[in-house]
């Protein structure tokens, strides 16, 4: 699986983001590129494709919660990096205030489209305290899967501090959840062609050639959620 995308700590790390146009991104990796080490999975662009697959409760509380600014809430998605790929990743992201904590496990490719199809017998015997998390609310508040969202990223990642710095373009979005493993079926944009959306994720504090650059690019903190973009994008 990706070495240095995601990896599941017990820790809660700072996650920030930003809005920043095309060209500021740009110059951004290019800095980046020089003090960072650039993620191993990523193509010949210094890219990778990822498709997330959010679910929220009957009552759209994930939803809602976002928009309401509560600060302690859940988001409960299934993560993909290939459409031919035979697993896929379940992920219990809870965030408090500004830190977020991430739990996952891996799942075979019949089961993901189980999930995506609303059947959540798929997670039984699975043990891990994501797949737990995932049965429990369904079971109490209807869980279901809602959207599929598109995206491609360049990542950049220091060995310390779980330090990562994201940018993302192309996002996108469909309403057809089963299509999980899908490569052609219809999608919304959800970004204008300029716009990307700036990440950075650390534990306790970032070093002063990282802290530098974002002074100097000054981007505007934003409490943007693809999943809510997305969502008012297509209007459900």
């Amino acid at each position: 699986m990706e070495a240095q995308r995601e990896r599941t700590s017990d820790i809660y790390r700072h996650e920030v983001k930003y809005y920043v146009n095309a060209r500021d991104a740009h110059l951004l990796c290019m800095y980046l590129k020089s003090i960072m080490h650039v993620d191993e999975n990523a193509d010949e662009h210094g890219e990778y494709w990822i498709r997330s697959l959010y679910f929220d409760t009957a009552a759209n509380r994930d939803y809602y919660e976002k928009l309401g600014g509560i600060s302690e809430r859940k988001k409960f998605r299934i993560r993909i990096y290939d459409t031919q790929a035979d697993y896929a990743r379940l992920e219990l992201k809870s965030k408090s205030g500004p830190y977020v904590h991430k739990q996952s496990a891996e799942i075979g490719r019949p089961a993901a489209l189980r999930l995506a199809n609303g059947d959540f017998g798929a997670l039984s015997g699975l043990r891990e305290r994501a797949a737990g998390a995932f049965y429990a609310c369904h079971h109490a508040e209807q869980l279901r899967p809602v959207i599929l969202i598109d995206y491609v990223r360049k990542a950049f990642y220091l060995p310390f501090e779980g330090i990562r710095v994201t940018i993302d373009r192309c996002l996108q979005a469909s309403l057809e959840p089963r299509a999980l493993f899908c490569s052609d079926m219809p999608r919304v944009p959800v970004l204008s062609g300029q716009a990307r959306i700036l990440e950075v994720k650390f534990y306790h504090a970032l070093p002063g050639c990282v802290r530098s650059v974002l002074s100097d690019l000054a981007p505007q903190i934003s409490s943007v959620s693809k999943y809510v973009l997305s969502r008012q994008t297509i209007h459900i």
